[in-house]
């Protein structure tokens, strides 16, 4: 072995329970510094990738979508030539936990060639890998799909009402489309709103009267994930009705709500099913007839699509 090559390993770890379902996320920031010569930093990025998947670990292509960061720099050192060659430098790797930006391992290693990179560095990642397990290949399950901070999607849905007044009437011929927002903000509960368009059809005295509502669902829904296929949330809060055609009704503003959703992974994103109910908190009128007053018993099934961001 070559007496100037010194290996320097040092680290301060944080003790975290082996990790083999989902496998972790790591994203590799450039290399800073240089070494012999610019290839240094692309060829250690290569091989910190290598290791990685060799591991069947996952890479991320965003800092904002990984579970650890990897950072990397590169150090010239002008040793005493009797005991080092004058031509060494230290690559110093960090990994850096996102959440609390504090740095769980480093590592240290003195080389002179790209050589005694490729000697030493499989010793460098075990030590910093070590911490999350080993993975098969036949074990690997990437859960992040249903573990974002944020989703995004589109929903079109059927809507059948029943009104109960003076007279009880039911039109099933209600169809409406709409976006939503997800804030995915604790393991089991996210924040979910939307804006909803969905005709509001009444008949009274065999005469029909149609509106056009725009409504904005505002609630909180409790996750539950009983399989790595699926997952289901229930939900309630409020719904908003704002008439968009002036004359026709004034609807209830608030209506209370539930519903179950039904999520499965579907591409890149996830497929949805949600049947909801909802009824007015006060009561609703129809313009052309203000002593007639009514109250709505609300069913909608919807199907959507929506796409999740940032790994939480």
């Amino acid at each position: 072995m070559k007496k100037y090559l010194v290996l320097l390993l040092f680290g301060i770890t944080v003790l975290l329970p082996a990790q083999t379902n989902p496998p972790p996320r790591f994203f590799i920031h450039p290399i800073e510094g240089q070494g012999i010569g610019p290839e240094d930093n692309e060829y250690i990025t290569e091989i910190i990738s290598h290791e990685i998947l060799a591991r069947n670990y996952f890479l991320s292509s965003s800092p904002f979508d990984t579970d650890y960061l990897i950072f990397g720099n590169i150090y010239y050192v002008d040793f005493n030539e009797d005991w080092y060659s004058p031509q060494s430098y230290i690559l110093d790797l960090a990994l850096r936990d996102p959440r609390t930006g504090r740095d769980m391992i480093e590592q240290q290693l003195l080389y002179s060639s790209l050589d005694d990179l490729d000697y030493f560095f499989p010793l460098i990642m075990f030590n910093m890998m070590s911490m999350f397990g080993e993975v098969h290949v036949g074990e690997i399950i990437d859960d992040s799909w249903r573990n974002k901070e944020f989703y995004l999607g589109l929903s079109a849905f059927w809507s059948p009402r029943i009104y109960i007044g003076d007279d009880t009437s039911f039109h099933y011929r209600n169809f409406g489309g709409g976006i939503f927002a997800k804030w995915h903000f604790l393991d089991f509960l996210s924040f979910m709103t939307g804006a909803e368009v969905v005709n509001d059809w009444i008949r009274l005295d065999f005469e029909d009267f149609q509106d056009l509502l725009l409504e904005i669902p505002l609630a909180l829904k409790f996750i539950f994930k009983p399989s790595s296929h699926f997952m289901i949330g229930t939900y309630g809060g409020v719904k908003l009705s704002i008439p968009l055609q002036n004359n026709i009704t004034d609807p209830s503003l608030f209506s209370w709500m539930v519903g179950v959703q039904y999520g499965v992974r579907a591409g890149p994103g996830i497929f949805i099913v949600d049947p909801r109910f909802s009824m007015d908190i006060n009561e609703s009128k129809l313009h052309e007839v203000p002593t007639t007053t009514y109250r709505r018993y609300v069913m909608q099934i919807s199907v959507g699509y929506k796409f999740g961001f940032i790994n939480r």
